[in-house]
């Protein structure tokens, strides 16, 4: 009996019998990589920039389960623990439940939960409450968080940075704005050189 086995399905576009096609499939390799990576960043960012806009809200929806359920693509995208660490940092970031983060990143609320403690993004850890006040309706946003000890260098040349920093700002109450300019503030102070 003659087995036929099959072991890849994608086909490198080059010649196997080039001297370099072992550097240029690695290097391909490494590409799809890095492009892998950044897309699941990109989509981290888009769905903690849905979720800060009220989208779900917009088109009628009472709550962000119900519109990941009825308008998200989700069902096929599962990702493997460091690319759910990287969404579960950037949803709870934006102060996203744990819940709603369950959904998007298809896994139980208690490996979320995990996930943000190993990463100081709790209450405990980072001292934010975990619930949201009675008074705030359910429909609005909530306030980005900025975890304890966690410090983020902007390049002023990075204008996808700039934009997104505007944006967070932009959900921003009044009193975390001020917070803001203090922060601000401090660091332009310690900065700049005193005159002597």
């Amino acid at each position: 009996m003659t087995t036929t086995t099959t072991t890849s399905a994608y086909t490198f576009a080059y010649a196997k019998t080039s001297d370099d096609y072992a550097v240029l499939v690695t290097a391909q390799i490494n590409r799809q990589l890095v492009t892998v990576g950044v897309a699941i960043e990109k989509l981290g960012e888009m769905i903690s920039t849905a979720y800060m806009e009220n989208i779900h809200g917009q088109l009628g929806y009472d709550s962000w389960s119900d519109y990941a359920d009825a308008e998200l693509s989700i069902a096929g995208f599962k990702p493997d623990a460091p690319a759910r660490q990287l969404l579960v940092s950037l949803l709870r970031a934006v102060d996203m439940p744990y819940e709603d983060i369950a959904k998007v990143v298809r896994a139980t609320s208690r490996t979320v939960k995990t996930d943000a403690e190993k990463q100081g993004l709790t209450s405990k850890r980072a001292g934010k409450p975990e619930s949201k006040p009675a008074s705030k309706p359910a429909s609005k946003p909530a306030t980005p968080a900025t975890p304890a000890g966690k410090v983020v260098t902007v390049k002023p040349a990075d204008e996808k940075v700039i934009t997104g920093i505007k944006r967070l700002m932009d959900a921003m109450d009044a009193a975390t704005l001020d917070e803001i300019i203090k922060y601000a503030q401090t660091v332009k102070s310690q900065r700049t050189p005193k005159a002597a």
